[in-house]
């Protein structure tokens, strides 16, 4: 995900429903990713508007074609007004730090897949498992229920 990558970064709050910053981890996950290269678009619907190092970001709208033309959908904050259902099934790649697309079909030529594990975040609820791992997206693999 480097090297002029189209990145959606989905849900950049410090929180599920909260619209507030108070220092997500999203922050530094797209100063990294842009170090690299890479485009980066958010989507956030508690909040449009964000300052970063001095510049203005506004959120985009996250439609299926925004979704689809991402080469990675990065789910950093679960909000649950986003529908997790239409993400998987237009996105090309998932990363899903928040669990929030376990349990959901991989479409038919699925890169990939990648989330935390469920023992990792029921023991701790954190959105950063070194310990990840990735679906590798088989027609119909199915993400367990937790």
């Amino acid at each position: 995900m480097s090297n002029g990558a189209n990145i959606l970064a989905l849900g950049v709050t410090y929180k599920r429903g909260v619209g507030e910053m108070r220092e997500p981890p999203a922050l530094e996950i797209g100063k990294r990713l842009a170090d690299r290269t890479a485009s980066i678009a958010y989507a956030d619907p508690r909040l449009r508007a964000v300052l970063v190092d001095g510049v203005s970001l506004k959120a985009i709208d996250p439609t299926s074609e925004a979704i689809g033309a991402a080469d990675c959908v990065l789910i950093l904050t679960d909000h649950p007004e986003f529908d997790y259902r239409r993400i998987v099934q237009h996105a090309s790649l998932v990363v899903d730090s928040r669990n929030a697309t376990w349990g959901r079909d991989a479409p038919e030529g699925r890169s990939s897949r990648c989330s935390v594990r469920p023992s990792f975040a029921d023991r701790t609820h954190t959105s950063h498992d070194p310990e990840a791992y990735c679906d590798a997206g088989s027609p119909g693999t199915k993400f367990p229920d937790r």
